[in-house]
C-alpha cells in the first residue's frame, strides 16, 4: 500500500492529523526502544509499521 494512502487510513482511524502525529512519535520512540511489532508486516521503516499498527487498530492514544 503507497505511503500517502496508509496515512489518510490512519488519519481517519485516529480523528485527525495532530493526533496522528502524537501517536507516531510515541510509538516510533518505542519501537526504536525494543519494542516488539503489533502486527504482521514486511514493513522495516518504523513509520511504516506504526502506520500497519494504527490501520489495524493495534495502538491507540489514551487522553488524559
Amino acid at each position: 500500500m503507497m505511503l500517502m494512502k496508509k496515512i489518510e487510513l490512519a488519519t481517519a482511524k485516529v480523528g485527525g492529523k495532530f493526533t496522528l502525529t502524537v501517536l507516531m512519535q510515541k510509538r516510533i520512540v518505542e519501537l526504536i526502544r525494543g519494542a516488539q511489532k503489533l502486527v504482521d508486516t514486511q514493513a522495516v521503516n518504523p513509520i511504516e509499521i506504526v502506520l500497519d499498527e494504527i490501520i489495524g487498530e493495534k495502538v491507540k492514544l489514551v487522553k488524559k
